[in-house]
């Protein structure tokens, strides 16, 4: 596959936008669907069994809502922790705070901050929800050492959507990133993928969609490169 298919950050957020506004699909369900397809993704693809931990990290925003609705459906069949480096979704309302608040009210178990830390080791999945494709700083601070204690525990990943430091466009890593076993990436595969540091953070790579078929997403970006779609 050619990198010049993948998604740019901007046609993957107008194309959001253009679910929601066109096609009457709203911002929950549309995280409802991408979490739903993750927790299929590994009750299918990542080896149930053999995982102590199923670490959900977290992020402040829709991202980690992704990985929030993935906790939500695995648990209790497989032993799940949510991991919120940075705390809770920012804001008062939203469908990640929602996804937060209905993960705690059937009883996920939850880390906040970086003490104590999950249990990562070789036999931990962890999901990884904690930077999506908005990204455009280089991470640091809480969230960094985060990545760092991942990527030192041999733990497994499955990055939801991008791996987390990768920059949607130029495959570029912002500061740190974190390197997946697989990567789902809802809608179709992002341009970053496939240069610079990409193909080394991504592993294999994989396509869920969240609404519409794989085959309306790519008619609607082949028309929007033709000048068709606004």
């Amino acid at each position: 596959m050619s990198h010049s298919i993948g998604w740019t950050q901007r046609e993957a957020s107008d194309f959001d936008s253009f679910l929601q506004t066109s096609c009457g699909l709203s911002a929950s369900l549309l995280m409802e669907n991408a979490g739903k397809a993750a927790a299929d993704f590994v009750l299918t693809h990542c080896g149930k069994i053999s995982y102590e931990t199923v670490v959900a990290l977290a992020g402040p925003g829709n991202n980690g809502g992704d990985a929030l609705v993935a906790a939500r459906h695995l648990f209790p069949e497989l032993p799940v922790i949510i991991w919120a480096p940075l705390g809770p979704p920012k804001g008062s309302k939203g469908p990640a705070l929602d996804a937060w608040a209905t993960c705690q009210g059937i009883g996920v178990p939850s880390s906040k901050g970086l003490k104590p830390l999950p249990l990562l080791s070789p036999s931990t999945l962890v999901l990884d929800g904690l930077f999506g494709i908005g990204l455009a700083r280089s991470i640091q601070g809480p969230a960094k050492q985060a990545i760092q204690a991942i990527s030192s525990s041999q733990a497994k990943v499955l990055a939801l959507d991008i791996p987390s430091g990768l920059d949607t466009d130029s495959g570029h890593v912002h500061g740190v990133g974190l390197p997946a076993h697989w990567t789902l990436s809802f809608v179709g595969p992002k341009r970053g993928f496939f240069c610079q540091d990409g193909p080394l953070l991504c592993g294999q790579t994989h396509t869920a969609n969240i609404g519409v078929s794989l085959a309306f997403s790519e008619a609607w970006l082949a028309q929007r490169r033709e000048g068709k779609q606004t």
